[in-house]
């Protein structure tokens, strides 16, 4: 199974989406939509579900761009827009992931 989220240290989040100012509409109503949620990975091969953490916020990637906020290089963005800043659940780590997940994982937020 294919790790879909680093960890890293709070600096990312000066980078994001839904604490700038004169964000898009459409930015706008994601980040009320999403922040503050429970962030469930859905491992649909195997009908596995676990809470990976609470969303703090979005941040924006282009196709190819670095994800890993642990310096591994093989993490790269699979598409151009918005992704999940997450805080791990029971921890402090913070973490980043695709705001859809995979072919495998699918994420849900309740």
């Amino acid at each position: 199974m294919v790790n879909l989220s680093y960890s890293g240290d709070r600096s990312i989040l000066k980078y994001d989406q839904c604490k700038m100012e004169n964000i898009s509409p459409s930015t706008s109503k994601i980040c009320d939509k999403y922040v503050g949620k429970i962030l469930y990975g859905n491992n649909t091969r195997i009908d596995f579900l676990w809470e990976k953490g609470e969303v703090l916020g979005f941040i924006y990637k282009k196709k190819g761009a670095l994800l890993s906020l642990d310096g591994d290089t093989s993490y790269l963005a699979t598409y151009t827009g918005l992704h999940v800043i997450y805080k791990g659940k029971g921890s402090e780590e913070i973490y980043l992931t695709s705001h859809y997940g995979d072919s495998t994982i699918k994420h849900i937020y309740e």
